[in-house]
C-alpha cells in the first residue's frame, strides 16, 4: 500500500482552505495554519507591508514571505472570518472596536509564511529591548513604516527572534 505524502503548498493558489485552523489574529487579518509549518496571513494586506516583511527578512527580522496575492475571492466562510464586524476577529479585545465596517463583501489579501513560534520566553528583557530598536530603525529610516511592538508581535523562527506584522505606514 503507497502512502500518500501532501505536497506543501508553495503558492496560496495551492493552498486547500478547507484544512486551515486560524492560530492568529491582527486589527485587519486573520492568521491560519494551514499544513506543517506553513501559515497564511488573510484580510487587507497592502503589498507594502508585504514588500516591508519581505525586507526585514532579509537582515533576519522577519519569517520570509513565500508569496503573496491580492483582491483574492475565496469562500464566503472565510471573508466572514476576516470581517472586523462579523468574523473570528471581532472578540479580539483591543483590536475590533465598535463601529469597525463590515468587510465580509471585500476582496481579501494574502500572504504566506513558515509559522514561528510565539514562545519568546527563553530571551531576556535586554535582548527583547535591543531586537525591539533594531527592527524600530530598520522600519522608521529604510521603510518608512511603524512597527506595533506587542508581545504578539515577537515571535522565535529558526532559532532566532522576528518580528510580526508591518501594517503601519508612517506619518
Amino acid at each position: 500500500m503507497r502512502s500518500r505524502t501532501t505536497a506543501l503548498p508553495q503558492r496560496i493558489r495551492d493552498i486547500r482552505w478547507r484544512k486551515r485552523r486560524a492560530i492568529g489574529m491582527g486589527g485587519y487579518s486573520v492568521v491560519y495554519a494551514i499544513a506543517a509549518g506553513l501559515c497564511v496571513k488573510v484580510g487587507q494586506i497592502a503589498e507594502d507591508e508585504a514588500e516591508a516583511q519581505r525586507h526585514l527578512a532579509g537582515w533576519g527580522l522577519a519569517v520570509p514571505v513565500l508569496d503573496y496575492a491580492s483582491s483574492l475571492e475565496l469562500a464566503a466562510v472565510i471573508h466572514r472570518e476576516c470581517c472586523g464586524q462579523h468574523g473570528i476577529r471581532r472578540d479580539t479585545q483591543g483590536v475590533a472596536e465598535d463601529g469597525v465596517p463590515c468587510t465580509c463583501r471585500e476582496a481579501l489579501d494574502a500572504l504566506l509564511m513558515p509559522i514561528a513560534d510565539p514562545d519568546v520566553s527563553t530571551w531576556d528583557e535586554a535582548t527583547l529591548f535591543a531586537f525591539r530598536l533594531q527592527v524600530d530603525h530598520v522600519c522608521e529610516e529604510e521603510l518608512g513604516r511603524i512597527w506595533d511592538y506587542r508581545p504578539a508581535n515577537l515571535a522565535r523562527y529558526q532559532g532566532h527572534l522576528v518580528a510580526l506584522d508591518f501594517g503601519e505606514p508612517s506619518g
